[in-house]
């Protein structure tokens, strides 16, 4: 099994002062139970959270799905019981993992490059048509990209003229959803925009009026922090990981899971009240600079390193 230690890892990582994994779930960290090296586990969720919405549904698939989620579940714990540190990067799991491993638990967050996303002078900007991103793996059900496309139907209802709604991203949405964009008869507004790069990413993150994130489940939301960082307002589901960074009403708006009236009603706050745009955007930005920066999360990382190795007395702190 992937999650299962191997002599010549443990062999490999012993030549190490400290051992950093960095994991979706924790079962993966488990791969390091051996090594006498202290381990720093850094992850985003728990299994049983990740494969929450691909668990429903009769016959044998989802069942299988559930043993073994199950099974993985309990390397997740084990993982996590093994690591000298663990490392959490939103709220909820820091809330989670310390009633269970109340000494170790660190909030430990990544960091997005907040030279390179920046918000844009007026004189910098190229692009004249206003729109909304939406930034992020669109074939991936847990983005819900079909509640998405309803809360801009419902956005396009009351307001005639809306802004257009743009997708960005490395894949675009599957079949299913495009199907569901030409029922809502949306297509000629929407933007799909495959495998942008970086520098494009910028421009569309620093020039739209409003970002918008409609997940069932977020380990953190990066996409979100480019936003921020950027200088854009966002509108997001309150879906794990983005309550880290937003306060609603402080530094962006969240709303219901799946629910496309409350996400086109956040959506139509923002495009209506510029006021209420820039206050958000000036109060996220100071956030990610202050916490969620690349130098900030750096220093956090190496801290913990120092510190880990210090305590086992191996290596040079």
């Amino acid at each position: 099994m992937r999650y299962l230690p191997r002599p010549e890892l443990t062999a490999l990582l012993d030549k190490y002062d400290v051992v950093q994994c960095v994991t979706g779930s924790p079962a993966f960290g488990y791969a390091a139970r051996d090594t006498k090296a202290p381990v720093l586990l850094q992850t985003a969720t728990l299994i049983r959270n990740e494969r929450r919405m691909l668990l429903q549904g009769r016959g044998l698939i989802p069942l299988l799905r559930r043993v073994m989620t199950e099974i993985t579940a309990r390397i997740d714990m084990l993982a996590l019981a093994r690591a000298d540190v663990v490392q959490v990067e939103n709220r909820w799991m820091d809330r989670e993992l310390r009633r269970r491993f109340p000494t170790k638990v660190r909030f430990d967050p990544p960091g997005v490059d907040a030279d390179f996303f920046h918000p844009m002078s007026l004189s910098e900007r190229v692009l004249k048509d206003p729109y909304i991103l939406s930034v992020g793996r669109f074939n991936d059900p847990r983005k819900n990209v079909s509640l998405l496309f309803r809360a801009y139907r419902q956005l396009r209802d009351q307001l005639h003229q809306a802004p257009r709604l743009v997708l960005a991203g490395k894949t675009m949405p599957r079949p299913v959803d495009l199907a569901l964009l030409d029922e809502l008869q949306l297509r000629p507004y929407v933007d799909l925009r495959p495998d942008v790069g970086m520098d494009e990413l910028r421009m569309l993150y620093a020039q739209a009026q409003a970002f918008a994130l409609s997940s069932d489940e977020e380990g953190l939301g990066l996409v979100l922090l480019e936003a921020m960082a950027s200088g854009c307002p966002v509108v997001s589901t309150a879906s794990g990981g983005p309550e880290t960074m937003i306060a609603h009403g402080g530094t962006g708006l969240l709303v219901a899971l799946n629910d496309p009236e409350a996400l086109a009603g956040a959506l139509q706050q923002l495009l209506q009240n510029p006021s209420l745009r820039n206050e958000l955007s000036c109060r996220a930005r100071k956030l990610v600079e202050e916490r969620f920066s690349i130098q900030s999360a750096r220093e956090h990382f190496l801290n913990e390193y120092r510190s880990s190795i210090a305590r086992s007395g191996k290596g040079t702190a």
